[in-house]
């Protein structure tokens, strides 16, 4: 029994993290902020990534009647980002809001590799609000 417990501890310190990033996202006047904090030994692939390879960091408003993307910024240069990092994506509105907050939702597509692993590619899907006072550009 003790040697099992022991093996499954080892098993489980040599495991992969499955889930190596955690995403956040915030909405200013005309951009949103998308801010990765990736695990140590992890890294993420720019969305302006010029190498062949792992899938880089793909970015989509889901409500695209209202909302039009513009070419996403990191604050990190190079193919490869990693620690905390934030990507300062525009907009601009396609209509002009009602009196109502509208719900926006970011899907992020992106493939997470360390030096011994990569993931399989993951999506997430993030909310905002943007306000009537946010400007139609």
């Amino acid at each position: 029994m003790r040697l099992s417990l022991i093996f499954a501890a080892t098993l489980y310190a040599f495991a992969p993290n499955l889930n190596p990033i955690a995403w956040s996202l915030r909405v200013e006047p005309t951009h949103f902020k998308l801010h990765a904090s990736i695990a140590q030994d992890y890294k993420l692939f720019s969305p302006t990534k010029s190498t062949p390879g792992p899938i880089p960091l793909q970015i989509r408003v889901l409500e695209a009647a209202w909302v039009k993307l513009g070419k996403p910024v990191a604050t990190q240069t190079g193919d490869t980002l990693t620690g905390e990092t934030e990507i300062a994506i525009p907009y601009r509105l396609r209509r002009k809001l009602g009196p109502d907050p509208l719900t926006i939702h970011i899907e992020v597509r992106y493939q997470s590799c360390s030096d011994q692993i990569c993931l399989p590619p993951t999506t997430r899907t993030l909310e905002a609000k943007l306000l009537p006072a946010n400007p139609v550009l």
